[in-house]
């Protein structure tokens, strides 16, 4: 009853304004601008460029949004202001720009290490470099499940995150230091059960918001604006997935 308490923050958060619409604005910007505006580097027959330009959009759109998350989160904490990260909705925003960051300074790692050395397999140096992004990871989620002010079933969805980061670590920790046929078997599992797992957290966190619907329990529009990030992550990227299958048969 605390926690349920203290994640409720509704009538502390500030309405929706222009300023967080402009924030959510700029830091898509920053991510085109980071990634080199990949929009315009389509290529190929027009639906395969569909296809691209929906991943980068998407990509853009959602890291955009997890990005002002966490600046947002960032400036609550700086300024000592508690409503920003508290419920489970928050966290899961707020991680999400952690987890954004991480994989983008990983990606700038990776190649300037590549470029720089005598190497001749860029994927091995992603994999080293991913052991410990995807370990940043896993600790990031954990964070997120000791901090968030909400019931235990939410704090699962957090350890269920971070498994599925700390797998991706322990793999490419096996591939750097260890036996390589033992570490593609494990990549090949993952490949085959990761967005299962993805959808599976999905289910996990849509079933507990109805949950707290039908509770009538109130939840302030960030909250449900760290909901709305997840669910347009899973679904928006399988179907990029799957346009990408179709047009490349």
């Amino acid at each position: 009853m605390v926690l349920e308490d203290a994640a409720n923050q509704s009538s502390a958060v500030p309405r929706l304004a222009i300023w967080h619409l402009v924030l959510w604005t700029a830091c898509v910007c920053v991510v085109a601008a980071w990634n080199g505006t990949a929009i315009g580097a389509t290529q190929g027959s027009w639906p395969l460029k569909t296809q691209q330009l929906a991943a980068a959009l998407t990509y853009y759109v959602l890291s955009g949004l997890s990005l002002a998350g966490l600046a947002l989160a960032t400036g609550c904490v700086l300024g000592q202001r508690r409503y920003f990260p508290v419920s489970a909705g928050h966290w899961l925003l707020t991680t999400g720009g952690l987890v954004f960051l991480l994989s983008e300074v990983s990606n700038r790692i990776t190649d300037v290490w590549y470029r720089y050395s005598d190497g001749n397999d860029q994927v091995d140096y992603a994999r080293h470099v991913g052991t410990y992004a995807f370990g940043l990871m896993a600790v990031a989620q954990l964070a997120g499940a000791w901090l968030v002010k909400d019931s235990w079933p939410w704090r699962i969805v957090f350890v269920g995150y971070a498994l599925a980061t700390l797998f991706w670590s322990i793999t490419g920790a096996i591939w750097t230091f260890g036996d390589r046929t033992t570490a593609h078997h494990f990549a090949e599992f993952g490949a085959r059960f990761q967005w299962p797992w993805q959808w599976a957290m999905l289910a996990a966190i849509i079933g507990l918001s109805i949950l707290e619907l039908i509770r009538r329990r109130s939840r302030d529009w960030l909250h449900w604006t760290g909901i709305g990030y997840i669910v347009a992550g899973v679904v928006l990227e399988s179907l990029v997935i799957l346009l990408h299958s179709l047009v490349t048969r």
